[in-house]
């Protein structure tokens, strides 16, 4: 059977988490709709496994027929099916994330190996995108959770902040496919404001409205007091970490960390919203906006 699979692959830090835990719940709703919802884990567990064995010249038949059972097991008879994982392109250490100035360095070959786990399916990305100078601190901040601490300008050391784009990384997927792969895009700041419009565009206006929107909550993120106090503890286990927050909860006593000063998040800033004028007419994405 021929199915519609959307890819959704994040970026992290964007508001994955809630849209994720809001397609589950919304799970028997959306089948009503013929919209089939593949949550992170079995993605992660089952099918991140098959492409790294691609990588390693495994039988892509073999792979193939592991695939096509794998959709069989989690989508059933419905053909529309949304299929997620942030890890698709990558994780948030500095070698995958951005090292070469290139954000997801290695998405081309991992969304490639990816795709043509499903050859006989249509194919499109949902990529969520977010300003560099939140992004890579709330990057920074979710790598050291179970590691000892190091500084932020150890994490971006060597990196060139100006050359990071969105529309790079876009235009080094695109190419590197046999076939172009259409994209949805949508900025996290528009989160709130657009993911109906979301819902519509990777499924149907009546699967957006089958979706039971969950409670946001706002993740406050770590203080820059909370911060200084898991250096001197120097290891980030879960238990300093709530011991942390719960010292220097992120507010007016306790403000966010933020390591770059005025004129530096404007230049990164307007470079971000360059590449979303950018991105709003290339061939081949599609952009949500409020």
């Amino acid at each position: 059977m021929l199915k519609n699979i959307v890819f959704m692959i994040g970026a992290h830090k964007t508001a994955t988490t809630h849209l994720q835990r809001s397609m589950v719940a919304s799970r028997d709703a959306l089948k009503q709709h013929d919209v089939a919802i593949v949550p992170p884990v079995p993605v992660g567990s089952n099918l991140l496994p098959l492409i790294n064995m691609m990588r390693d010249k495994a039988d892509p038949e073999i792979l193939q027929a592991a695939a096509s059972k794998f959709l069989e097991i989690h989508t059933g008879d419905q053909c529309n099916v949304l299929l997620m994982n942030e890890n698709i392109p990558g994780t948030l250490g500095p070698n995958m994330l951005m090292a070469e100035n290139k954000l997801y360095r290695f998405s081309p070959k991992r969304l490639k190996r990816f795709v043509s786990l499903f050859p006989d399916h249509n194919h499109v990305v949902a990529l969520a995108i977010r300003n560099p100078a939140s992004f890579l601190v709330s990057a920074w901040q979710e790598t050291l959770k179970g590691s000892t601490f190091y500084p932020f300008e150890d994490y971006i050391k060597n990196i060139d902040l100006t050359q990071l784009s969105w529309v790079d990384m876009i235009n080094r997927i695109q190419k590197a496919q046999e076939q172009k792969l259409p994209f949805v895009v949508w900025r996290y700041e528009d989160y709130s404001q657009v993911r109906d419009a979301l819902m519509r565009a990777i499924a149907s206006a009546e699967a957006a409205d089958a979706v039971t929107w969950l409670e946001e909550t706002s993740n406050q993120g770590v203080s820059e007091a909370a911060l200084h106090f898991l250096q001197a503890v120097g290891n980030v286990s879960k238990k300093n970490r709530e011991d942390a927050m719960e010292l220097f909860p992120r507010g007016p006593d306790f403000p966010a960390f933020q390591p770059f000063d005025k004129q530096q998040i404007a230049e990164i800033t307007k470079l971000y919203d360059e590449q979303w004028e950018t991105l709003q007419s290339m061939d081949g994405v599609h952009t949500i906006q409020p």
